[in-house]
């Protein structure tokens, strides 16, 4: 997916249902935050790079127009619903480690997850902890230059 987002590769032909049911909703899941807590969304789906890094390409869903912030919308399918608790340190890791890369491209203090949860809604609020943002944009930029820039191939054992 992140290739074809780079311009690397086609976009899916047929992406997996979850991936069309998720896209499609993300307006309305984004309104629906709105009635909830009050604050203005504004739909973004555009993918931007950020100015200095250029490993960092991301696509936030929707920007808050009013204050530095950020919101993610997920469905979530029913087989996915334990891995959803009551507070961001409950969600999945993927899902904060989002939040994360969206905050430290966009210089925001927080990232709103909204996420419909077998029909009912829950905002989780993520903040940003800048110093590990800063070792994790180290490992990521080591790894670019290691394995994208340079000649190094990823060990497949996972060590890396």
């Amino acid at each position: 997916m992140g290739a074809s987002k780079k311009g690397g590769l086609p976009p899916f032909d047929n992406p997996p249902e979850h991936m069309v049911v998720g896209k499609l909703l993300e307006p309305a899941v984004l309104k629906l935050y709105t009635y909830l807590t009050g604050r203005p969304v504004n739909y973004c789906d555009q993918t931007y790079q950020h100015p200095q890094r250029r490993v960092q390409i991301f696509t936030p869903d929707g920007l808050c127009p009013t204050e530095r912030r950020g919101v993610e919308a997920k469905v979530v399918d029913w087989h996915q619903q334990r891995q959803w608790g009551d507070s961001a340190d409950e969600i999945p890791e993927r899902v904060r480690l989002q939040c994360w890369w969206y905050m430290s491209a966009l210089d925001y203090p927080v990232w709103d997850v909204v996420a419909l949860i077998g029909g009912r809604p829950r905002v989780y609020t993520v903040e940003r902890d800048l110093v590990v943002e800063a070792a994790k944009l180290r490992r990521i930029e080591e790894c670019y230059e290691r394995f994208l820039g340079g000649h190094e191939r990823t060990p497949l054992n996972g060590s890396w």
